[in-house]
Formats: structure tokens, sequence, C-alpha cells
């Protein structure tokens, strides 16, 4: 291993001292890192420990299934390294191309069945936030170490597994299992970005916390309206729509003319029913007496429809309306900075929405007011 050691060596011992301040961190909590409120703190905290206290543990298991072939195929191990954060062992002898490849593959199959595990356990069996994002982390580190980064370093020239992995004399299995190893990568990078990632979102999130919360209160009195639309809105903050419908419609039939409700039934709707969505939309926000956070959500989703539907001059007021309710958030100040750009005209309202969020330290809405500014300062010239 040479340098690499010694550079591993220097790192491991660092993890090692981090690992120890956790350690103490954890016990000064007490019990109130996994509890069933999760704050930053906490977040930072758990996911310290999913990676010093809870990799080790990997580590070990990973060396135990090189381990574990090596006996199977008759050899001894006659020498070993573990610190915690890295490890190897060397066996007697080589058991030829394809037995080198079988050893090497065996640690990082064993790698990979414990990410593999602990998402699933965070998406089947999901507990509180702070534990289900402990285990979600343990489940990233490992799958992005056996998966991505690990291949990598061999690839610039650690002498790690994947050098006896994916080799030339062993291309009747090396090169079949190389594209199942892409495969894997791609499916899990689509995977996080679609409804899987955003449950993982949710479940690994504050509002799962508040999803409990409501759904013991459903358990104790299902007709709880607030418990319902308290389900449905955790579910639509993190896009799942679909999830959030249910929820919705058995508050509408409880409450028919509640305007939450409506407001809420209408984003879940806008990705794909917009007609019906407008509807919805438009009446709940007719209702004065609608949470001006469900207003500007409402504005946003509406001023979303009616750009899809080509109808710019009427989605300027709606996304307007959202970024004053939603000062700091991006995606409203991308929204009016577009529109305004599409109509070619800097309108006045355009302009006080985004220099509001300015001010609330929206960087987004900074730079569509330069470049409003700028396209007013073109149109004055061209006149």
């Amino acid at each position: 291993m040479g340098a690499w050691a010694s550079a591993f060596n220097l790192i491991a011992w660092g993890y090692v001292a981090i690992a120890g301040w956790t350690i103490v961190r954890l016990l000064r909590a007490g019990k109130a890192t996994f509890d069933d409120e999760l704050t930053l703190s906490d977040r930072r905290l758990v996911g310290a420990a999913a990676f010093y206290l809870a990799t080790p543990i990997g580590v070990v298991l990973h060396e135990l299934g090189h381990c574990v072939v090596v006996w199977l195929f008759g050899g001894r191990i006659v020498d070993w390294h573990f610190l915690f954060y890295w490890g190897y062992v060397v066996p007697n002898r080589s058991f030829g191309d394809y037995g080198d490849f079988a050893v090497a593959l065996a640690g990082n199959l064993v790698t990979v069945a414990i990410g593999a595990a602990a998402l699933l356990h965070v998406l089947r069996r999901p507990a509180n936030a702070a534990w289900n994002l402990f285990w979600l982390r343990i489940a990233e580190i490992h799958l992005s170490m056996a998966l991505v980064f690990y291949p990598l370093m061999c690839l610039i020239g650690f002498p790690g597994d994947f050098q006896a992995i994916y080799r030339l004399d062993t291309a009747p299995v090396s090169a079949p299992l190389l594209a199942v190893h892409l495969a894997a990568v791609g499916l899990l990078w689509k995977a996080r970005r679609g409804p899987a990632g955003a449950r993982l979102q949710l479940v690994a999130g504050p509002l799962w916390d508040e999803v409990s919360t409501a759904r013991r209160k459903l358990a104790a009195n299902p007709g709880d309206v607030c418990a319902l639309l308290q389900i449905a809105w955790a579910h639509l903050a993190v896009g799942l729509c679909a999830d959030a419908r249910p929820s919705i419609e058995a508050a509408l039939e409880r409450r028919p003319d509640l305007p939450a409700a409506h407001a809420m039934l209408g984003q879940a709707l806008a990705c794909e029913a917009s007609a019906r969505a407008s509807v919805e939309l438009e009446r709940a926000l007719a209702d004065p007496a609608l949470d001006p956070l469900l207003a500007a959500t409402s504005h946003l989703a509406l001023a979303r429809i009616r750009v899809e539907e080509g109808a710019v001059q009427r989605a300027l007021p709606h996304a307007c309306a959202a970024l004053r309710g939603l000062p700091r958030d991006p995606e409203a100040a991308q929204l009016v900075w577009d529109v305004a750009e599409t109509l070619g005209e800097p309108t006045p309202e355009a302009r006080g929405a985004l220099d509001q969020a300015v001010t609330r330290g929206n960087a987004v809405a900074r730079q569509g007011l330069e470049a409003l500014e700028r396209l007013s300062r073109d149109r004055a010239l061209a006149r």
C-alpha cells in the first residue's frame, strides 16, 4: 500500500478523534437526539453518528466477506490491517484470476448489501425521523462507497479490490458485472430524484414527525380534519402529490367548503389535471380566510399552470403574489423573472416583487432584478 496506507492511517486517526467527540455529544444530548422532534443540530449529530460510529462495523463486515471466500477456497489469512475506517486482508496465495475476482468482489457485495438493507429498512419500516435519517445516511455511505468512490479510487491507482474485479483476464464475468454496476448507479441516481427520493426526503426530515403525530391523532379520532390536512401538506411539500390526495379528499368529505383543502387539492392536481386544478386553486384563493402560506403556494401552482397554457400575461400576477408570500423562495423568484422577460416588459409589479425578495436575501431575485433593469435600459435605448 505504501504512501496510500500512511495517508489512510493519518485520516483514520483523525476520524477516530471525531468519533470520540461524536460520542461525547450524543451522551450530552441524551435521548433528545433520537426523539420525535428532528432539529437542525439533531440532523448534524445523527449524520455524524452514522458515519463515524457505524462505518467501522461496515469495514469489519466488508473484510470478513473477503475472508469467508478465502476460507471457502481453502486459503488462510496471513496478514490483515484494521483501523476503524479502512482495512485489508492478505491471503496466503492467489486463487487464480477468477478466484481472486471472487475474493475481491465478496467484500464489496457485503458493503452493497448493508447499504441496500438500510435503505429498505427506511422505506418499509420507518420509525421517527431521526432514526430514519440515521439508517438513510448508512445506506448512502455504504452504497456510494462500494458503487462510486472505491471504484474511482482504484481507477486512479489505489491497489484495491476493483483492480482485481475489472480485469481483461476475467472479462467474461467482469464485463457483465460492469454493466450491472453502471445500471445500478444510474437507477439509484434516478430513484433519488424521483418519487422514492421524495419519500426518503419526507421520512428522514422533520415533516415525518408531524405526519406521525397526525396519524396518532387520526387513530384516536378518524374525523380529525386538521390531522388529515397535516398529512396532506407534508406529502405536498416534498412533491408526493398522489400520496397527498387521499387525505385531502377525506378532509373534503367532512368539510366540503374548507378553503385549505381546496388549495391543497388544486396543488395536488396541478401536475396531472390542470383544468380542475385551476378551478380548485381559484376557489381557494377567492376566500380571504385562506392561510397566507397556502395562498402563496396556490399562487405559485396557478402561475405554473398559466405558463404551461401559454397565458403568460395571466401568469404574472400569480407569480408576483407567490413571491410576495414566499420572498426567500428561489423558484418563485425565477418564475417572476422568466415571465417578465417573456413578456419583454419589466412591469412595476414584477420589479416590486423582486425588490421585496432581494431585501430578504433572495439571490435569484437579485439576479432577476438586475436582468429586468438591463431589459428596461435596452428598451429605453431602442426608443
